[in-house]
């Protein structure tokens, strides 16, 4: 059954403000354990490749995944902490869009990224030029 048939529109409203603060909080709790793993990675990379590098190994790409995949539990994190929305709901609305709209979502995602980079990089290279 629907919350606004069950409680009512105004209560319903209520709860999944609710529903969302709670979510909230659980993921700023856990925002500085799950920042600290890509930092602990970095680190011990940065730590590693000198005493790798006397013994005569190289990294191979897979040193970069396993990085990256560090920052999975960061990037759910920030994501609930922004929107109020669990990752697994976030997913099960992703999935209940059509083709199309996760196309032209998805574009404009990659653009705004594109363009926030670009401001960025472009700002620090005339700040550092001038």
């Amino acid at each position: 059954m629907d919350p606004a048939e069950r409680y009512g529109p105004v209560r319903a409203a209520q709860l999944e403000a609710e529903q969302r603060s709670a979510v909230r909080h659980r993921a700023l709790r856990r925002l500085p354990f799950v920042a600290a793993l890509p930092v602990a990675a970095v680190a011990i990379v940065l730590l590693g490749q000198e005493w790798a590098r006397a013994r005569g190994w190289t990294f191979g790409r897979g040193l970069g995944i396993a990085m990256g995949l560090t920052g999975v539990p960061l990037l759910g994190a920030l994501s609930e902490a922004v929107t109020g929305i669990e990752v697994r709901e976030l997913a099960r609305r992703w999935d209940a869009l059509a083709g199309w709209q996760r196309g032209v979502i998805g574009v404009a995602a990659v653009v705004v990224a594109l363009a926030l980079f670009l401001g960025i990089a472009l700002t620090v290279a005339v700040r550092l030029a001038g």
